[in-house]
């Protein structure tokens, strides 16, 4: 039997610590002299977007900033500036917003990106600013701001001991969608954040982060974020339920913590890939000794629904269906709130093993996105088009050269259209697979895995999930 341990995991108990700006408790931290500068952070909180790209005055302040990130505390000098935001669009970015920001000295302000990109879906994309004073945190304490881009209420925080009573608990505060809490000094230790739709004992609760620890001396700002439920189908092991919210943490250096809620929903599909194992069956038993049936007589080449196991770590057991007492290998995997991921069989039975990949699944509603998975061990090393449909591949570049066994591309976005997918050996302008039609929709998601013959080698073929 093999055994590979590759871990699909989000954080459960979080330290929220690290090296903060000028207006924080950093010994030995040299920043420039007071009433000389401002300080300017911005925060993409933007569901349906793609990556964003961030200009000041014109020139490049930050590129690639993901949903829930933040830049650090930049400082400025004082006097009006232009912050321009982009969103990466193929072929070339999209301007989506220009903020005229007068910055004083002494001051540090928040620019937080917020709404939807998609014309469809209100609210719309916006910018808000929210200043205050800069002002050093002392080292017993943290300083937070809570930021609501997605709760359609009010919502109150709480920051309290681990486990505490929120009904006899004071909130922070409260804040309508778009509006925020904060900043306000908090005891630095451990702590729970707990936001609900209202306060006291009618209270609902749609966010506890669980134990987690807060770093004395840390400026953090923390949006309340949607997650994002992967694609149907979903299977019949508990379907996936509504998905919980999410709160990232970025200090004033730009370093991002995740913090999904401590309970809520995960998910897992299984896809067979090993070529000679005509069907698969696999089981995962929890570290109670609680054993669940995954998949049973999982045919070559076809994937699981997305199934919703109850949250915990799990030894994901691999055989054959016609003898599934005969372990082929094996997998622990911590299924965490909010983590989806899909487990692959590959390799030709019975030297099988299990792969592991984490699925992103945002969607960006102005492109689609695709990802290509090289699970065919007897085309060793690949290279694969993307080309409009009827174009072909004779004088066209591979998107991905020389892909080995096992390469993952990740989601990479194209423009909404009539594509073809065609694979070749390196240097090759001989398809071994396709071309194969792709219809690519703005929100689309696509992944193809490669695949040998049921009985290993040629004729390779795709395995098409999500979208497709």
């Amino acid at each position: 039997m093999h055994r590979f341990h590759r871990w699909l995991t989000m954080l459960a108990l979080v330290l929220l610590a690290g090296c903060d700006g000028d207006d924080h408790d950093y010994p030995g931290y040299q920043g420039p002299p007071a009433g000389t500068y401002a300080n300017l952070q911005v925060i993409n909180t933007s569901f349906d977007a793609p990556p964003m790209d961030v200009l000041l005055d014109g020139a490049p302040l930050v590129q690639h900033l993901d949903y829930g990130q933040g830049t650090a505390e930049l400082s400025i000098p004082p006097g009006s500036h232009t912050v321009i935001i982009q969103i990466e669009t193929p072929g070339a970015p999209t301007t989506v917003s220009t903020t005229t920001l007068s910055a004083a000295a002494n001051m540090d302000y928040v620019l937080a990106v917020e709404g939807l990109v998609g014309s469809a879906q209100p609210p719309a994309l916006t910018t808000f600013v929210l200043p205050h004073q800069l002002a050093q945190v002392p080292p017993r304490s943290a300083q937070i701001q809570v930021l609501n881009t997605t709760v359609n209420a009010t919502i109150s925080v709480y920051v309290t001991a681990p486990g505490a009573d929120i009904s006899t608990s004071t909130p922070l505060g409260a804040a309508p969608l778009m509006g925020a809490v904060g900043p306000t000094d908090v005891a630095a230790g451990a702590s729970e954040i707990t936001i609900t739709e209202s306060a006291g004992s009618s209270s609902t609760v749609v966010y506890d982060s669980g134990p987690i620890t807060l770093q004395g001396g840390t400026d953090l700002v923390l949006p309340v974020l949607q997650t994002t439920p992967p694609p149907p189908p979903y299977g019949t092991a508990g379907a996936v339920p509504a998905p919980p919210l999410l709160m990232t943490a970025v200090d004033a250096l730009g370093n991002v913590r995740s913090l999904p809620a401590a309970t809520g929903g995960t998910a897992l599909r299984v896809v067979n890939n090993s070529s000679s194992l005509a069907a698969l069956t696999v089981t995962a038993t929890s570290s109670a000794n609680a054993t669940l049936p995954i998949a049973t007589a999982l045919a070559y080449g076809t994937a699981t629904a997305y199934i919703n196991p109850p949250l915990g770590t799990y030894d994901f057991v691999l055989a054959s269906a016609s003898n599934p007492s005969d372990a082929l290998a094996s997998q622990n995997i911590a299924l965490i709130s909010g983590a989806f991921g899909t487990l692959y069989s590959f390799g030709p039975s019975p030297q099988i093993f299990p792969f592991i990949t984490h699925d992103d699944v945002r969607r960006y509603s102005t492109q689609a996105r695709v990802r290509f998975i090289q699970g065919s061990p007897s085309a060793s090393v690949i290279d694969v088009y993307l080309t409009p449909s009827g174009a072909g591949i004779a004088g066209a570049t591979p998107v991905y050269s020389a892909l080995p066994f096992l390469s993952d591309t990740g989601f990479v976005s194209y423009a909404a259209g009539a594509y073809e997918l065609t694979v070749t050996g390196v240097g090759s302008k001989t398809p071994i697979i396709g071309p194969v039609a792709l219809t690519a929709t703005n929100g689309g998601l696509y992944t193809a895995v490669a695949s040998d013959a049921p009985t290993g080698g040629a004729p390779l073929g795709l395995i098409e999930l999500d979208d497709f």
